[in-house]
Formats: C-alpha cells, sequence, structure tokens
C-alpha cells in the first residue's frame, strides 16, 4: 500500500526504481526490500559509482549492451552470486563480470 510511505527514507536509487515501474509511487517499500527488484538496485548502485568514477578503476567498463545497462536486466540471481563468491581473488565475481556483464580484465583494486 501507499499508507506510510511519507515517513520512508528514500534514496535517489529508489526514486529512480520507483518511477520506472508500472506503478510508480505505489507499494515503495515492497520495491525497496524486494527480491524482484533486488538486480535492478545493485545495477543502479553500480551505475551511481561509475558516475562518481568509483568504479572500473583499472579502464574495463562495461560495454553499452551490457546487462549493467539494460533496466532489469541484472537479477537477484546474480546478486547471490557475488554475495557467495568467497574465494581469495573474487575469481566467481570476476567471471561474472566478464561473461555476463561484458567486463574485459578486472582486478580488486
Amino acid at each position: 500500500g501507499t499508507r506510510g510511505t511519507d515517513m520512508l527514507p528514500l534514496t535517489e536509487i529508489d526514486l529512480e526504481l520507483d518511477e520506472h515501474t508500472a506503478r510508480p509511487t505505489s507499494q515503495r517499500f515492497e520495491k525497496m526490500i524486494s527480491g524482484e527488484t533486488l538486480g535492478e538496485i545493485f545495477r543502479l548502485c553500480v551505475a551511481k559509482l561509475e558516475a562518481c568514477d568509483a568504479i572500473w578503476t583499472t579502464g574495463a567498463k562495461p560495454n553499452d549492451s551490457s546487462i549493467l545497462r539494460q533496466r532489469n536486466a541484472f537479477s537477484a540471481d546474480l546478486v547471490s552470486q557475488i554475495v557467495a563468491d568467497e574465494s581469495k581473488n573474487m575469481d566467481g565475481v570476476a567471471a561474472l563480470l566478464r561473461d555476463r556483464c561484458g567486463l574485459g580484465t578486472t582486478s580488486l583494486e
């Protein structure tokens, strides 16, 4: 519902996510925490970091057809894969960025 949503602390990312849904301003809290929107929230966070030059410091950037450039293309399952990667060098994340996101060489730096 919409009751009480005027008390929610909304970020730029929450507002952008909400703006591009079928029902803007409706069920904002659900959109902020839903597994259905988790991948898009992640993608928007990455875009914000990129805009601030705080990511892709090695020069490798996603290409225009990357799922990081397409609305709702980055799924919650991919976020789960990133979180689950416990390898020392984040090899799983590097493979995901390379194979699914169109990035070349990646680095932990």
